[in-house]
């Protein structure tokens, strides 16, 4: 039904989106960013591939219960590169000599996230409507094609080691805690002093001014609190959204805009957007001094979101 898909939905999305705790943990205090990409990479792969068998319908095995499988390991899969995959890309540069190249590349790099989801999004539901396995449609070979394309990924991210520079994990969430617990219990405390000042004599000034630009009132936590609500809105284009759609005339002069291809107009704005903005806005706004850092720039972002 219509409800028990919105609810597998948001369910697979908040998997998703929860799981970068598990793969920001596993890099910054175990193997590293980059092998946490391949690792899970690996997973994502086998994801693909069980919910791609377990949407064949013409054998007798339990569809429902492998599809549902498939999305979990997906989303552990995903959610576990997501942290790594931009931080590995920032390890490229060099700062803050090619500042400018790093968020250039960011852009570029957005882009082609959203370029390939704008693909899925208009493709994807194509290939499901195709006949196949003397079925009307054909979801093997939707899922089938990121299945692919995923292992080519895979192979494309091994295959460039030698020349990425790769940094060791360094126990940092280790460190925090303990930094913040050591704020927390110490007893050299004075008024004057910020309640994690007693830990930079055992972990540096550095690491603690960092988690203090973490938890303070101007800090990143406080910075991200809206993404709660922008993100509880956006996501349900994924469902409401393409579920209002059928029940729509998706039909656009000579061209039918099938339900869950509604999806795309989203990366489409991003694809148009962002060199507009790289480009054109931001250096303009540069002249003035105005939204030169990337915090600023997020900060209004988000309150526009």
């Amino acid at each position: 039904t219509d409800g028990e898909a919105f609810t597998l939905f948001h369910l697979f999305i908040f998997l998703a989106y929860s799981m970068p705790i598990f793969g920001s943990i596993l890099s910054d205090q175990f193997i590293g960013k980059f092998n946490t990409i391949v690792s899970l990479s690996m997973v994502y792969v086998v994801g693909h591939i069980i919910k791609t068998v377990g949407s064949v319908e013409i054998y007798a095995m339990p569809h429902e219960e492998l599809c549902i499988i498939g999305l979990v390991i997906i989303a552990i899969g995903t959610g576990g590169i997501k942290p790594c995959v931009s931080a590995f890309a920032g390890d490229q540069f060099i700062l803050p000599e090619q500042e400018r190249q790093l968020q250039s590349f960011f852009s570029i790099f957005y882009m082609s996230i959203n370029l390939g989801s704008l693909i899925s999004m208009a493709v994807g539901p194509v290939l499901s409507k195709i006949p196949c396995f003397g079925k009307d449609d054909c979801y093997p070979l939707a899922f089938g094609v990121p299945a692919v394309l995923m292992i080519v990924a895979t192979v494309f991210i091994v295959m460039g080691k030698p020349f990425y520079t790769i940094r060791p994990s360094d126990g940092i969430v280790t460190k925090s805690i303990c930094v913040i617990w050591k704020g927390l219990t110490s007893s050299k405390k004075s008024k004057s002093q910020h309640w994690l000042d007693p830990a930079k004599e055992k972990y540096g000034e550095d690491l603690v001014n960092d988690i203090k630009f973490l938890l303070g009132c101007n800090g990143i936590l406080v910075l991200f609190l809206p993404l709660t609500a922008f993100w509880a809105v956006f996501d349900q284009g994924g469902s409401t959204w393409v579920l209002q759609a059928k029940d729509m005339d998706g039909t656009l002069g000579s061209v039918a805009i099938l339900p869950d291809q509604m999806q795309f107009i989203n990366p489409f704005f991003i694809l148009t957007l962002v060199p507009i903005f790289d480009r054109l806005i931001y250096p303009c706004f540069a002249k003035w001094n105005i939204l030169v850092k990337p915090l600023q720039r997020i900060t209004v972002g988000l309150f526009i979101a």
